[in-house]
């Protein structure tokens, strides 16, 4: 199920409005391409590490679904159906269409102030802050909106996030465009191209569904995560606090098993062959 199968299920006055918005998103995605690029070639010496996380459940605490439905009564059926798709027991596309469909009609102001209104996960900034200094490249994936996840980019300075399109018409929720499937490597690997296979990869994610991230990961990181993504993570974080994620990879960094080194670590061996 990609984009053209969710339009198609939209009524046809609003299909440009869709065409309209998600052409936007998908120009913003050719900016972060060229800042991929960038980092391509920024190579002086060391490897650079790709810490790649879902937003929300793991960068923000809470998810947005389930908290715009209390708006409109449908707490408990969106809440259900979040989770089981969570737990990989619902077909993820599906769950999701099953879950906007509950939701159209919520106006762009009520959307704007809940996703707004979504607290980061303990710990944020200071693990984005030692991330930065171990000179990792941040992304966030999510098969959320970009309503909550281009403030969650702006505000931790994350270098790319990558998620699906809310749309709006005259004001009120309609439908949406989907760019980020169940399959969230996808999108990855159209982003990053050869980058994403050569550098030493770190996945940080929550649910089934995110599963597919932890087949291209170097350190498998499960954070409160469900028990079936625990079974098959490297590391398991029962602690919301997202400090313990910069942790875990420093000491993996230190102990040499992801192949790359900090900032610091390369500039003093720089240094010392001079």
């Amino acid at each position: 199920m990609g984009l053209t199968s969710e339009i198609e299920n939209i009524d046809p006055r609003y299909k440009n409005t869709i065409l309209t918005i998600f052409g936007k998103q998908i120009c913003a995605m050719g900016l972060s391409m060229s800042n991929i690029f960038l980092h391509s070639q920024d190579r002086k010496g060391w490897r650079k590490l790709i810490v790649i996380f879902d937003v929300e459940g793991v960068l923000i605490d809470g998810e947005l679904l389930p908290s715009l439905a209390r708006l409109v009564d449908k707490e408990e059926e969106v809440k259900k159906l979040t989770l089981m798709g969570i737990r990989g027991e619902i077909d993820w596309e599906e769950g999701l269409r099953r879950r906007l469909k509950l939701l159209r009609g919520i106006s762009y102001d009520e959307c704007r102030n809940v996703a707004e209104s979504l607290p980061f996960t303990e710990g944020a900034h200071q693990m984005v802050e030692e991330l930065r200094r171990m000179g990792a490249i941040l992304v966030g994936v999510s098969g959320g909106f970009s309503i909550l996840t281009s403030r969650v980019k702006s505000q931790l300075g994350l270098d790319h996030v990558f998620s699906n399109e809310l749309v709006f018409h005259s004001n009120r929720l309609i439908g949406y465009g989907l760019l980020v499937n169940s399959n969230k490597t996808q999108i990855l690997k159209t982003a990053f191209d050869d980058l994403l296979e050569r550098e030493p990869k770190v996945a940080v994610v929550d649910g089934a569904n995110d599963l597919e991230l932890f087949k291209i990961a170097d350190l498998k990181i499960a954070f409160n995560a469900q028990p079936i993504v625990k079974q098959k993570a490297d590391v398991i974080i029962d602690r919301k606090d997202l400090r313990e994620v910069s942790k875990t990879i420093k000491a993996y960094i230190e102990a040499g098993k992801l192949g790359v080194e900090g900032k610091s670590n390369a500039k003093a061996s720089e240094t010392s062959k001079v």
